[in-house]
């Protein structure tokens, strides 16, 4: 019995190890390197400005039905002023789920009005 419990807590100390390696732990942390009113923290970013952003970020993936690492991608999102958004990076997981990005970067994405239509279907 208790060689068996110290093989289950080697195995579990060593995938909390992995996960470790595949997560950096500035991924976890608050991006300060994003421009002032743009928070973004996890998979979340929360925009208080009146500009509209293109947050380039990394997407740390998992299987979801193993939930074992599936792979590390880049990825880009538009958030709008004072949106409160989720980063959508399920299709750059490739079927897996993400669970966590780094932030690498936000530029200015202020996209021109759109004009009044004609009232034409055509």
């Amino acid at each position: 019995m208790h060689k068996r419990l110290t093989t289950a807590l080697g195995v579990a100390a060593l995938s909390i190890a992995a996960m470790g390696l595949f997560i950096p732990p500035a991924a976890a942390d608050r991006a300060d390197n994003l421009p002032s009113g743009l928070d973004c923290e996890r998979l979340h970013c929360n925009n208080n400005t009146d500009n509209t952003y293109e947050v380039n970020y990394t997407a740390f993936c998992v299987d979801p039905k193993t939930h074992k690492p599936k792979g590390v991608f880049e990825d880009h999102d538009l958030v709008s002023p004072h949106e409160n958004r989720t980063m959508d990076s399920s299709w750059s997981c490739n079927g897996g789920i993400g669970v966590d990005a780094d932030y690498e970067s936000a530029t200015v994405a202020n996209l021109p009005p759109m004009k009044p239509g004609t009232g034409s279907a055509l």
